[in-house]
């Protein structure tokens, strides 16, 4: 199990690309949303009218103090639109996952697991 601490009342998950990385990304505000026992939205990282969308409707159910976390691990991880999405509403936020050990076990995994299953077994 894992700890999670935050001073944020709602969240947004933030995921470059479109509508599906979206719809891909809201599997992970669900279980943040659960983890959290607060709201939690999804929006695409470069989208500023999505993310406004996003904030409203978290301050519109009680949310005061907003966070913006992102859902990229990759090249995109660009600190810099990171920051910008959250000014855009005025949200802390919190850094990418980058190369945390985690990943790196979650991938070993699942490559056995293509492989059991291309060779039979």
């Amino acid at each position: 199990m894992m700890t999670m601490v935050t001073a944020a009342s709602g969240v947004i998950v933030a995921t470059p690309g479109d509508a599906t990385a979206v719809r891909q990304a809201e599997v992970t505000s669900v279980l943040l949303a659960s983890r959290l026992a607060a709201p939690v939205f999804t929006a695409p990282l470069d989208d500023e009218a999505a993310l406004k969308s996003a904030a409203e409707q978290l301050r519109g159910s009680g949310a005061a103090a907003l966070a913006v976390a992102p859902h990229l691990i990759g090249p995109e991880a660009d600190d810099e639109r990171i920051a910008a999405a959250a000014a855009v509403v005025g949200a802390g936020r919190s850094a990418p996952l980058g190369a945390h050990p985690a990943l790196a076990r979650l991938a070993a995994l699942r490559y056995v697991e293509a492989l059991s299953n291309a060779l039979g077994g």
